[in-house]
């Protein structure tokens, strides 16, 4: 299997992921705070899960279809995915512990957690490291 296919499954695994991570914050505590909280099933919910499938699609299609430069700014989405898997990990910490209601968050934190392992899956497929060593031949 070529690079390009690989970082294919890698990105549909990642939108899979993050659309999840949407569907657990709605079904989280952190849905009732703020009066722009996505509501399980809501069209908040849904509208944002297209929205994530939308942004992962169209630099997908355009790496697929032969433009290389997009991988370096797929990157650059996927770090803004990691950022923001970080910060919902930090806000639902301090809230479940704030309220004392930890446990509550702990389906929500695994997500993110996995999502941030499959981002890291990402880089490696995306900037493979060469691991063919060259013999060195000196010249007489």
């Amino acid at each position: 299997m070529n690079n390009k296919n690989i970082m294919t499954i890698v990105t549909l695994i990642s939108a899979f992921l993050f659309s999840t991570v949407i569907v657990f914050v709605s079904l989280s505590p952190l849905s009732e705070f703020g009066p722009n909280a996505n509501q399980f099933n809501s069209s908040g919910m849904w509208l944002s899960i297209a929205m994530i499938i939308f942004l992962y699609a169209v630099p997908l299609v355009i790496y697929r279809t032969g433009v290389g430069w997009m991988k370096y700014l797929m990157a650059v989405l996927c770090f803004l995915g990691l950022f923001t898997m970080v910060a919902i990990m930090i806000t639902a910490t301090i809230i479940g512990l704030t309220y004392g209601s930890l446990s509550a968050f702990y389906p929500l934190l695994g997500m993110c957690a996995i999502y941030c392992l499959a981002n890291v899956a990402w880089y490696l497929a995306a900037f493979p490291r060469n691991k063919e060593i060259t013999p060195h031949v000196s010249s007489p």
